[in-house]
């Protein structure tokens, strides 16, 4: 009884796959091998094969083909927080080029929890995922280090720095680059105190753009004023009110995330000061909404959908066999509206006893 239901079984998938190949105009084969991640199919040729699958109604028995072939065809993605614009557009890219390789995601949204982070890692290995994509809370958490280093799936660490992992690729962003010009076109806008509220100091890009900033200001004779806690709205909000009402106020602010961004701008608000004439605005990435504001922002901006393009087609290679690699991306400062010369010396308490 069970091996006629298996030949059924088997026959009713030979007529999917056939009526796949033939929609498709192609040899059974390549049906087969599209999908397999891993084969050598174009991704024209591979699109194809899906489209062709949906119309007839083909749906491969994963569970079979990863118990034949020792895999799952799943790439596990833990990130901060999903919610947040910067993580869904890494997500977004990593998700299309997986697509194309034949790969499904598995998302695990640690919800800024290292612990969370921890059991996450541990279900996506328990699922056998091929791989792994990762965005880490914290840097210097030990137990996430830990848990990270049982991995023995292919795995590439997204924009964060963790010596000592020799096995695991990492694509990373030059912050560096980005901060260094928007403290230079501050400065040449007259700007003498500028304002980095940066998020949090356990994350390498907080780090880099912390350091390049301190340089930057150095270097130029700027009184470079740092405020560095969390991603969180709540910290720049505060952040921002606190520098803005002290009587050495800075002429301009950078917003180190666009939730911080957007606590700065409430701060701003509350004390009726206006952009740029009060007070020069640059913020760390474009989201959806940046177009909506008002004056439009002057942005230090980082391709987010190439991160998640280069690290999905940095695990599939080496799920192939590459070795582990480090890519570098760069980031650049887009000049905008939301900066301007300051009106007057914020020294002076001329602007602090207008906003009391």
């Amino acid at each position: 009884m069970q091996d006629r239901q298996k030949r059924s079984s088997n026959v009713r998938k030979l007529r999917g796959i056939r009526a796949v190949a033939q929609r498709a105009g192609v040899a059974v084969s390549s049906v087969s091998r599209a999908f397999s991640p891993g084969e050598s199919v174009s991704a024209e040729t591979r699109a194809r094969i899906f489209e062709a699958a949906r119309a007839v109604g083909y749906i491969p028995d994963a569970v079979a083909r990863s118990l034949r072939r020792g895999t799952t065809s799943t790439i596990g993605c833990v990130v901060a927080n999903i919610a947040n614009p910067t993580f869904a557009q890494i997500i977004t890219g990593a998700g299309q080029s997986l697509q194309s390789h034949g790969y499904a995601m598995l998302i695990a949204n640690s919800a800024e929890g290292a612990q969370n982070e921890v059991s996450q890692l541990e279900t996506l290995q328990r699922h056998r995922v091929d791989g792994v994509l990762v965005s880490v809370v914290d840097e210097s958490n030990r137990e996430t280090r830990t848990q990270l280093t049982a991995i023995k799936t292919p795995a590439v660490i997204l924009d964060r720095d963790l010596p000592g992992l020799a096995n695991f690729g990492r694509v990373l962003f030059d912050h560096q680059a980005g901060i260094t010009d928007a403290v230079l076109a501050l400065a040449q806008l007259g700007h003498r105190r500028v304002a980095f509220i940066g998020g949090t100091p356990s994350t390498r890009p907080t780090r880099e753009r912390s350091q390049a900033f301190m340089k930057a200001c150095g270097k130029l004779s700027i009184a470079g004023l740092m405020r560095a806690g969390s991603y969180a709205d709540a910290h720049g909000e505060a952040s921002a009110h606190e520098l803005l009402t002290n009587p050495s106020a800075p002429t301009a602010i950078i917003a180190g995330s666009n939730q911080i961004l957007i606590g700065v701008l409430r701060a701003i608000r509350a004390l009726s000061l206006r952009i740029p004439q009060d007070v020069s605005m640059v913020t760390c990435d474009e989201v959806p909404l940046m177009d909506a504001l008002q004056p439009k922002q002057a942005v230090i901006t980082r391709d987010l959908l190439l991160l998640g393009r280069e690290s999905a087609e940095m695990i599939v290679s080496m799920i192939g066999g590459a070795s582990p690699r480090t890519k570098v991306l760069p980031v650049s400062f887009r000049f905008g509206p939301s900066c301007g010369r300051p009106r007057m010396d914020a020294a002076s308490g001329d602007r602090l006893a207008a906003v009391q």
